[in-house]
């Protein structure tokens, strides 16, 4: 985001057109024409019968050089373009397309065009006539009565879209009809067409001072993208992701429309929500709220927070989670937040490509809500007596001690681009403890096979015996994305099973558990033994949280059960791969 425009820079994908959904019985827009005076709508304006939206484009963008030149027209006799209205059930009128120049008319009858710097406008006096020159300097009133009449009863071609009109089909002909010199975006269509209580809180909230520091703007931005931000924010907390339907424009156009007329106490829950959560993300990313952080590559290990651009995708998951999360319990575990969120935007391909490729489809939008619910889950309800990830009060640590990665030997040059590694992996039995601690890069821990304590960018020779029988046994398994390092066969089952325990597909509520057509046969089990009452062969092996799994199998076997086990538990087969 830039402060210096205070425009907001998008790093977002294009979506594609879709088709409308409008039933076949409304797809007919109902207009009328006319040609009122100028002085007319200048009276309908004055009574409140019409609305011409001095903050359309929050304020007037006409100079007063081009208004003066328009009120030459009139003296001149040239025709002037269409001004199209919108009939609202409330039955006042709304400028769609035509409101600078109904301002500038109205101004000029008024002596003053709107100002943003001055509270009541700046003095209304011709400037800058080609033809009729000696009229520059004249406010209205000082004009020759006949010009003044010429001008107020000048007629202009209106057409107006009656109420009756479908709104999704409305809002197409709007986009049609947008054709100026600075074609009006969506929100701005919106705040023409969706005038009301709603609106006006989406304005509201968007002034939030939190807000705009997490934007990077000091005052409104002039394309309402910022109140944009805030009906994302809205339609996903008043629908839920999982409701979500293709496209975006439509999801929020809908969001607009039910809640045109909001209630107080709607407003009041939305209002609470999201300064809840605008105070969350302050506190846990500050200027790099809504913003990539991208891990670094094998010639350039260090990574990097996006500087300017912000992610439409990654502040619907951060203000959709925050509104629903109670703020302290928030607060106490926020590093291990951060930890999670830069953790999924370096490590996690799927969720990578949720927030980067067809970012509006249904599938982008589950993936990443989803996976993102997932980590904080995870955060919030650790049982485990044994820990999986180091806190980040020991990154802190080390990180201070001696900033350098322990795999490619290189500087760490900020403490987000580390992780803490094992050295002694988790899933082989290491403990998550300091002396089993070291650091290293983002990019160096996730380039590397899990379990793999040799150095991924080095060139110290090895022992080629060694190596040889290392690379025979050596097994690594790929679970929906997540690498898991195996010594042997056995572990290719052993970790499977593990890994459905982390994700909690398997417990010991579900156990005993018996493949297909395996008789008296358990295959995991709270104590290691059978339904005949047989142990485990050789003892099985003990897997995390106390359960136990039989280990009598052979290597083609091992695989076997793991793709066995992984359908057992939901998971696609398709998600396992095994590289040996």
């Amino acid at each position: 985001m830039e402060e210096n425009n205070n425009e907001i820079s998008i790093d977002q994908p294009k979506e594609d057109s879709e088709a409308l959904e409008v039933p076949e019985l409304k797809r007919k827009v109902y207009t009328e024409q006319g040609d009122p005076e100028i002085d007319s709508l200048y009276r309908k304006w004055k009574d409140g019968d019409l609305d011409i939206q001095p903050d359309f484009q929050r304020g007037f963008v006409w100079d007063i050089t081009k208004a003066s030149r328009l009120i030459e027209s009139i003296l001149l006799d040239i025709p002037l373009p269409l001004i199209y209205l919108s009939q609202e059930k409330d039955g006042r009128e709304y400028v769609i397309d035509g409101q600078q120049r109904l301002t500038s008319f109205f101004s000029y009858f008024d002596g003053k065009l709107p100002d943003p710097q001055l509270p009541f406008g700046k003095d209304f006096k011709l400037t800058s006539l080609n033809v009729f020159t000696e009229l520059v300097g004249k406010y209205f009133k000082d004009l020759p009565k006949e010009l003044q009449k010429k001008i107020r009863y000048y007629k202009i071609r209106t057409i107006t879209f009656r109420k009756e009109s479908e709104q999704d089909l409305k809002f197409e002909v709007f986009e049609r009809l947008n054709t100026g010199a600075v074609s009006l975006n969506d929100q701005e269509l919106r705040n023409c067409i969706y005038r009301g209580k709603y609106n006006d809180l989406l304005w509201e909230l968007s002034e939030e001072k939190g807000f705009r520091e997490l934007l990077g703007i000091k005052k409104p931005e002039k394309r309402m993208r910022d109140v944009e931000l805030v009906l994302r924010f809205a339609a996903f907390y008043h629908s839920t992701y999982i409701n979500y339907k293709p496209t975006i424009k439509k999801f929020l156009n809908n969001d607009m429309e039910k809640y045109r007329f909001i209630t107080e106490k709607d407003a009041s829950d939305l209002r609470n929500a999201f300064k809840n959560t605008i105070s969350i993300i302050k506190s846990l990313l500050g200027q790099h709220a809504f913003k990539r952080f991208y891990s670094g590559n094998k010639s350039q290990p260090n990574g990097y927070w996006e500087k300017k651009k912000f992610n439409f995708s990654l502040y619907d998951i951060l203000m959709d989670s925050f509104a629903r999360i109670d703020k302290n319990k928030a607060m106490q575990h926020l590093d291990s937040i951060r930890e999670a969120y830069v953790d999924l935007m370096t490590s996690d391909q799927q969720f990578i490509d949720s927030i980067e490729l067809s970012t509006s489809s249904t599938q982008a939008i589950h993936m990443r809500f989803t996976k993102w619910r997932n980590a904080l889950e995870s955060i919030f309800s650790i049982t485990q007596k044994e820990p999986r990830q180091f806190s980040s009060q020991l990154k802190d640590i080390l990180y201070k001690s001696n900033p350098t990665c322990a795999l490619c030997n290189q500087k760490i040059l900020g403490i987000d681009d580390s992780a803490v590694d094992h050295i002694y992996q988790y899933w082989t039995g290491g403990k998550t403890i300091p002396e089993n601690a070291r650091l290293t890069h983002r990019y160096c821990n996730n380039a590397r096979d899990r379990g793999n304590n040799v150095p991924i960018i080095s060139d110290v020779p090895q022992n080629e015996v060694i190596s040889r029988t290392r690379r025979r046994n050596q097994r690594t398994i790929i679970i929906e994305g997540e690498r898991i390092f195996c010594n042997n066969a056995i572990e290719v089952l052993k970790n499977t099973a593990n890994w459905l325990i982390e994700k909690g597909k398997i417990s010991a509520s579900n156990c005993p558990i018996k493949l297909q057509d395996s008789g008296s046969n358990y295959l995991i089990n709270t104590q290691p033994f059978h339904e005949d009452g047989r142990s485990f062969q050789y003892g099985g092996a003990k897997l995390i949280h106390n359960l136990h799994i039989d280990k009598n199998w052979s290597s083609k076997n091992c695989e076997k059960k793991a793709k066995e086990l992984l359908i057992y538990c939901g998971i696609p087969v398709t998600s396992f791969n095994l590289d040996t």
